[in-house]
């Protein structure tokens, strides 16, 4: 006799909503240290003062497109379905702005509980 574990539905969508978080801020934090400025034809786009530089440097603003992709891969609903409406777009963005904003408010607390002061 193994062990076997079972999670309950309740349990299923606690772990991949923790999932869907700890990969957002993952992918987000890997898309602000990737060198873009340095690709040949499309690094002119991150330039200082341009768009794609603006979003990428801003977390939250960055994060809110992330949690959105990920919302539909994930098939994340925090708001459920949006009433007389077919299709799921309007959750899953509402989703991926309030995930990224309890995101970026967590990252800022992080970084003032625990990171180092210069003075």
């Amino acid at each position: 006799m193994g062990l076997i574990c079972t999670f309950t539905r309740w349990q299923r969508k606690l772990i991949n909503f923790f999932a869907y978080i700890i990969i957002g801020k993952l992918v987000i934090y890997l898309a602000q240290e990737f060198p873009f400025r340095k690709l040949l034809f499309i690094g002119r786009a991150w330039d200082e003062g341009e768009f794609l530089n603006t979003m990428f440097s801003c977390d939250m603003c960055l994060g809110v497109w992330i949690y959105f992709l990920l919302a539909i891969y994930f098939d994340m609903n925090l708001i459920g379905e949006v009433p007389n409406m077919g299709i799921d777009v309007i959750s899953w963005f509402i989703t991926g702005a309030m995930t990224s904003f309890l995101a970026h408010i967590f990252t800022i607390g992080w970084k003032i509980k625990f990171g180092i002061v210069e003075l």
